[in-house]
Parts: C-alpha cells; structure tokens; sequence
C-alpha cells in the first residue's frame, strides 16, 4: 500500500509513478559521445580546459544556477507546495555555490604567488570567507580593488543563511552529526522563508562573485601580458 506521504499533490503533479514503471534498471545515465544537445547534459566540456581556480568557478555556477531555477519554478507556480520541498536544496545549492567561488579565488589567488594555508577541504563557508578576506589583506591594492567590490554582500548572505544556526549541514541534514535535531525540526512555530527575498539575494550574490572572479582573471592576464 502506498504511504500518504507520496499521495500528495506535489507528487501527482509530476506523475513520478509512470517513471517508476518505465525505468530499465540496467539502463545507465551516463553516455559518451552524444550529440543531441536538447536532451543531454554535458558534464566534462567545462572542465577540460583552464586551470583549477575556473574548475571550481564553473561548478559554483552551476549550484548558483540550479538554486535559482528551482526558486523561479516555485515563484511561477506554488499551489502544490513544492517550494517546501525544495528549499532545502535550494539553501545547499546557494551555500555550495559561495564556497566553490570562495574556493576559485583561493585557486587563483595561488596560481598567481598568494597562497592559501588553510584546508581548502572545509565546508564552513564563515571560515573560509574570514580566511579569504585575511589573504585578500595580504594582496596589492590592485587585487584587492577588483576582489572586494560589494563584499559585504556575501558576508551579509553568509550571515543570514546562518541565523538560525551554527551548523553548515542544516540544509542536507534534519539532524546534525551528533543526531541532534536542526532549528526547524519540531519547531514550536514555522519557520518561513520568503522566496521572493531569497532569490535576490542568491542572484546578488551569484552576479558579485563571478563578476569579480572573471575581473580578478582579466587582471592577472593583463599584468602577464605586459
């Protein structure tokens, strides 16, 4: 008997039983040499060329991208709830995407004399911001000019996204490392996001630090250039 949590409206919308059906499970997803590009998504094309810093920029996009479709799908049509269902990736998914950019920076920073001494294997994006603007301070003016234009946006984010919590696996997780029940796991009241503010935020910051990254990689090729 199927459970009523798969009942629900979010659920027939998209009719998940039909796919259930139809599924050959010795059919794998990834394929090679596909030229079809309206059905395909092609995940080594971005990462074959360019040093590591624009690796991780790439795939930062990517999450900041995912992040706002997924809101702007919610914002167009939410009878069915499922702007509940998906925040919690879509919170990952923005969290994910400023610690890939802070990481590109990291990287490209590094290639070019400034190194980052710390593990870059962190997911505590408050630490890796702190310990990015202490190797910004470290840098010439120049760097820095390109590299901290509308910062305060991303400490801002990076502040209200952590709020309600110290922990950065809140959105991946109901309950901590410790098995211990995130903020909004039997909350006394509910707790709300508004999507409309949220998605100004994440485009905010999606524009601020690609924008500066690809500013910062134009610097450092016109200075090798000369």
């Amino acid at each position: 008997m199927m459970s009523e949590k798969y009942t629900g409206a979010l659920y027939e919308s998209y009719n998940y039983e039909n796919s259930a059906k139809e599924i050959d499970r010795d059919q794998s997803f990834y394929l090679e040499n596909q030229h079809d590009q309206s059905h395909y998504a092609y995940m080594s094309w971005r990462m074959r060329e360019g040093k590591e810093a624009v690796k991780y920029q790439e795939q930062g996009e990517g999450y900041f991208v995912s992040a706002i479709i997924l809101l702007e799908q919610c914002l167009a049509e939410n009878r069915d709830r499922k702007g509940d269902a998906v925040i919690f990736p879509v919170l990952f998914n923005a969290e994910q995407g400023v610690e890939l950019y802070i990481k590109a920076f990291f990287k490209l920073l590094g290639e070019h004399g400034l190194l980052y001494q710390g593990r870059l294997r962190t997911h505590d994006i408050k630490t890796l911001f702190a310990n990015w603007m202490t190797l910004l301070s470290q840098s010439d003016a120049a760097v820095r000019q390109i590299a901290e234009k509308d910062i305060e946006t991303i400490r801002s984010f990076i502040t209200h996204l952590f709020e309600k919590t110290e922990d950065v696996t809140f959105a991946r997780f109901p309950y901590d490392t410790h098995d211990i029940k995130h903020f909004y796991v039997d909350a006394n009241s509910n707790i709300i996001v508004d999507m409309n503010i949220l998605i100004k935020w994440i485009k905010a910051c999606f524009y601020i630090l690609d924008r500066n990254f690809i500013l910062l990689e134009k610097h450092f090729e016109t200075i090798g250039d000369a």
